[in-house]
C-alpha cells in the first residue's frame, strides 16, 4: 500500500494577509445574518425556504447569485420514490462544441441537507466544466425539513443511476466523477457506497471522487465538539442541520447516515479530500481520508491553513487554490486521456 498523500498548501505572506482580511470582513457581515432555523419557528419549512431565497436572490447578508441560464440545461431525472422537482443542471465545457467532453461529473451541492440548490453555483460549476473538460451535472435533490432522510440520499442515488443508463450515457457521456461540498460531500460518499453495494465496480466506473470539507459523522467528530468559532459553520449549526434532516432517525451511527461507520473501505475510486484548518469539520476529512487510504485506495488529503468551511464557494482569495487542487487531481486521474 502506498503512503497516504498529504499536501498542505503553502500561502505566501501576502496571500495569508489577504485571507485574514477577507475573513475579517466576512465576519462583520456574518454576525448580522440570521440563521435559517431562527427566521421562523425552529425547523420550519417556511424559515428554510426564506433562507434558500436569500442565498439565491440576495438578502439577509447574501449577495445575489449570477445565473447562467443561457448555457445551463435542466434535465429531470426519474425518482424511485415518485419525487417531483428533481433534476440535473448541466454545464458542458467550452471544448464540448468540438466533441471534447471527457465524460460526466455529477456534482452534489451543500447546504446542510436543508438549504442550497443546484442553480446558485453556476459560475463555479461552469468553471469546473471548462477547466476539467468534463460535463458537470449538478443534482437538485429534495431538502429537509420538508423532506428529511432518506430523501436527499435517495435522490442523489437516483440521479447517479439515471446517468449510468445507456440512453443518458449516449447523450451526455459516461459518468466518470462524483463530488460535492459539505453536505454534498457527505451525499457523494453515501452515493459511492450505495453504488458499490449494488454491485457496481465504482473503482472502474469512476476516474475520481471529490470531497470538499464533508461531514461524515452525524454524531460529531472531536473537531466539531471543540470548535469555538461561528463563522460560516458552527457546532450549533451542525446540531440544527442534523436535527432538521434526521428528525425521523434515532440511531445516527449507521453507515448509511454516517459513512465513517462503514466497515468495508476497499475497491473505491481515487479520492481527494479538501479542507481548511479553521473548519469545524476538519476531523471528518482527516478521519475519512485515512479510512479511504487504508482500504488500499488512491487518496489525497489537501489541507489549507486558515481556510474556513465552504472556502471553495465563498469567493475569497483562497477560493481559487481550493478549486484548483481538485481540478489538478481530476486531471491527474483522467484515464480517458491516457
Amino acid at each position: 500500500m502506498n503512503d497516504l498523500k498529504i499536501r498542505v498548501h503553502q500561502w505566501t505572506a501576502e496571500e495569508r494577509k489577504a485571507n485574514e482580511g477577507f475573513y475579517a470582513a466576512l465576519r462583520e457581515i456574518w454576525n448580522t445574518m440570521i440563521p435559517w432555523y431562527q427566521l421562523e419557528e425552529p425547523y420550519s419549512e417556511k424559515g428554510a425556504q426564506r433562507f434558500r431565497d436569500q442565498m439565491k436572490y440576495g438578502g439577509g447578508g447574501w449577495p445575489a447569485r449570477k445565473r447562467l441560464d443561457d448555457i445551463a440545461v435542466n434535465i429531470p431525472f426519474p425518482s424511485s420514490t415518485g419525487a417531483q422537482g428533481v433534476y440535473l443542471r448541466v454545464f458542458k465545457p467550452a471544448s464540448a462544441s468540438n466533441g471534447g467532453s471527457k465524460g460526466v461529473y455529477l456534482h452534489i451541492h451543500g447546504g446542510g441537507w436543508t438549504v442550497g440548490s443546484a442553480d446558485i453555483e453556476d459560475e463555479t460549476l461552469y468553471r469546473i466544466a471548462c477547466n476539467t473538460g468534463y460535463t458537470v451535472a449538478s443534482c437538485e435533490y429534495r431538502l429537509a425539513p420538508k423532506h428529511p432522510y432518506p430523501a436527499p440520499v435517495d435522490d442523489c442515488l437516483d440521479a447517479t443511476l439515471y446517468l449510468l443508463t445507456p440512453e443518458v450515457e449516449e447523450k451526455l457521456g459516461p459518468l466518470r466523477l462524483i463530488g460535492g461540498e459539505s453536505a454534498g460531500a457527505h451525499l457523494t460518499m453515501t452515493t459511492v457506497f450505495a453504488l458499490r453495494s449494488r454491485g457496481i465496480d465504482v473503482r472502474t466506473q469512476l476516474d475520481a471522487v471529490v470531497f470538499n470539507y464533508g461531514c461524515f459523522d452525524m454524531d460529531q467528530t472531536p473537531s466539531v465538539r471543540a470548535f469555538k468559532d461561528n463563522l460560516v459553520l458552527s457546532p450549533v449549526d451542525m446540531v440544527n442541520f442534523a436535527n432538521s434532516w434526521l428528525s425521523n432517525v434515532r440511531n445516527r451511527q449507521v453507515p448509511e447516515i454516517s459513512p465513517l461507520f462503514q466497515a468495508d473501505w476497499t475497491n473505491l475510486p481515487p479520492a481527494i479530500f479538501v479542507v481548511g484548518t479553521d473548519d469545524c469539520l476538519y476531523d471528518d476529512s482527516l478521519f475519512a481520508s485515512i479510512k479511504w487510504h487504508m482500504g488500499c485506495n488512491d487518496t489525497l488529503l489537501s489541507i489549507f491553513p486558515g481556510s474556513k468551511h465552504g472556502f471553495c464557494r465563498l469567493n475569497g482569495p483562497d477560493c481559487d487554490a481550493g478549486l484548483t487542487a481538485s481540478e489538478v487531481f481530476i486531471d491527474e486521474h483522467n484515464r480517458q486521456s491516457k
